[in-house]
């Protein structure tokens, strides 16, 4: 379980939370693609009702992801972190600038996802250097993961962590993600741990995809959270309920309920974990 959940750690790391740069929100991008673009996400936890943290998002003028923003933790894990992504046509890159937490010095944390002429992503490199102070000793954490095998319709349907020895399955009906696996053999090996998704009958539209980027447990990295088109992992629905089983034994169900708004967005999104408790997010967008 201690690297099952080793896999969410992975992810875009932050240094400061302001949204106050403009975009333009002429462009017709946003109607070719379908998205409805997130700019905030607030989490508060419940039954105490107090706020978590955030995440903030800024975007291009072709509505590409600039700067997310992870303000989430920070009394606990230090300041607040934004990483910034460039593009070219074939790769898809982050930097985090690095910042010290308790005894460890994080440098900056760089990261990278590499797609076909199809714009199927075909790799993700994450590296997670840091030092600690006693020793000034340079460690770093890479993280490769390739073999993305995708069905006739784009969905992935498996993919391959070489530092762990990891194979991910994921199963398809009616354009939605149903089963996701971790299996594998070598260094780490889960037996039959999975998850299982229902969902709802609402079209999900959400950029990032509400679906994968805040679900826990996941084993999803946070890139390919982001970029869910991509990587093939965006649902066409908004999930109801994720099933999670231990080696073929049911370990807890998480349900999720929204509030639209009057365009069909949801901008609430109460989520009732029996391990972590209930969460609810609240959504902002950029075309409001």
């Amino acid at each position: 379980m201690k690297h099952f959940f080793l896999l969410l750690a992975i992810s875009f790391a932050f240094f400061s939370c302001s949204s106050d740069d403009q975009v333009d929100t002429s462009s017709d991008t946003i109607a070719k693609k379908g998205y409805d673009y997130i700019s905030k996400i607030e989490v508060y936890v419940y039954p105490q009702g107090y706020k978590q943290g955030e995440y903030v998002f800024t975007y291009d003028n072709q509505k590409r992801l600039l700067t997310f923003c992870n303000d989430l933790f920070h009394n606990t894990y230090g300041p607040p972190r934004v990483a910034t992504v460039t593009y070219t046509d074939s790769i898809y890159s982050y930097t985090t600038k690095g910042y010290i937490t308790g005894r460890i010095v994080l440098e900056d944390h760089r990261g990278a996802m590499y797609l076909d002429k199809q714009g199927r992503a075909t790799k993700f490199i994450n590296e997670a250097p840091y030092k600690d102070p006693l020793t000034d000793e340079p460690v770093t954490a890479p993280h490769t993961k390739d073999s993305l095998i995708y069905d006739a319709d784009g969905h992935l349907t498996s993919s391959y962590i070489h530092e762990i020895n990891l194979k991910n399955t994921f199963e398809w009906k009616n354009n939605d993600l149903v089963k996701a696996t971790v299996g594998g053999k070598g260094k780490i090996t889960y037996g039959n741990t999975f998850v299982r998704f229902e969902y709802t009958n609402v079209p999900n539209r959400t950029f990032p995809d509400l679906n994968i980027f805040r679900v826990y447990p996941s084993i999803f990295n946070r890139n390919e959270g982001i970029w869910t088109t991509q990587t093939g992992i965006r649902s066409a629905h908004l999930v109801a309920k994720r099933h999670v089983f231990y080696d073929n034994k049911l370990g807890k169900t998480n349900t999720d309920s929204y509030k639209f708004d009057d365009k069909g967005r949801p901008i609430e999104l109460m989520e009732n974990d029996v391990y972590y408790g209930i969460r609810k997010y609240v959504i902002t967008y950029l075309d409001k």
